[in-house]
């Protein structure tokens, strides 16, 4: 019976080292949430592939340094990002409005904080009036430049109350350093992200209309821009699996041992 006893208690340690593997191997991240940085002054257009996150640090040290006496919070933030126009899709009209959009393409936005805790949507009218909760974000056909090149264009903007601009920008409100972030998840097709014909990442992603109780409107400064990787398919469940397939493994193995033992 002493015997039996201590297999079985060997047995169950066994199961609890295994268990506490499985679960490392589940839970350990694949990568750095944010993903790699890319070149914002000399870099090529970028695809912002369908599931992917996009995160564009900014500053508005320039809006409080145009509006002394002024609160240096401000109460909207206006986002403008451009890219390719998708060579095959179908446009869909805007309810009661003569504005079309690309179907099949979709965006979520967010104003966060630095460490991502405190948030506020990005709204469109568009989206708005066809139901999409705040948040969601149309994309569009446009114009850059003089008129010539037609472009795929998503625009929005934050409202925010000032106690909720105090939280989002923080104490670093009139550092010219990164003091809020964009946000982005593709929730659509594949999107290109930039401008043909030599023109740096600056010229697609900006914050136009930064404005708040001062009387002068400003652009924020965008800082740093890092996208996420798509996981390969089903990489989480094959790790989950792997784990589940090795803890019966070893179950059925302790198991054999304690009735070896009898």
């Amino acid at each position: 019976m002493s015997t039996m006893f201590t297999n079985l208690v060997k047995s169950t340690q066994n199961l609890r080292w295994l268990a506490g593997l499985t679960m490392v191997l589940v839970l350990t991240p694949l990568s750095d949430a944010r993903g790699d940085s890319l070149n914002l002054t000399a870099g090529p257009p970028f695809t912002f592939q369908s599931g992917s996150d996009l995160y564009v640090s900014f500053s508005v040290w320039n809006y409080g340094a145009n509006n002394r006496g002024s609160s240096p919070y401000p109460t909207s933030v206006g986002l403008q990002l451009l890219g390719a126009e998708p060579s095959i899709s179908k446009l869909n009209s805007v309810p009661n409005t003569s504005d079309t959009y690309f179907a099949g393409y979709l965006l979520q936005g967010w104003l966060e904080n630095t460490e991502g805790t405190v948030s506020a949507p990005f709204t469109s009218p568009d989206a708005a009036r066809l139901g999409l909760s705040p948040g969601f974000l149309l994309v569009s056909p446009g114009i850059f430049g003089s008129g010539s090149t037609p472009v795929a264009i998503i625009e929005a903007d934050s409202a925010l109350t000032l106690n909720l601009s105090e939280q989002i920008f923080g104490l670093d409100v009139a550092s010219r350093g990164s003091s809020a972030v964009i946000h982005l998840r593709n929730r659509g097709n594949n999107l290109q992200i930039g401008i043909d014909g030599g023109y740096s990442l600056l010229s697609a992603i900006s914050e136009p209309s930064i404005t708040g109780y001062g009387p002068v409107t400003t652009s924020g400064v965008t800082q740093n821009l890092q996208m996420t990787s798509v996981p390969e398919p089903g990489s989480f469940t094959l790790v989950a699996a792997a784990g589940f397939l090795l803890s019966g493994f070893f179950s059925s193995y302790c198991f054999k041992r304690f009735l070896k033992s009898k």
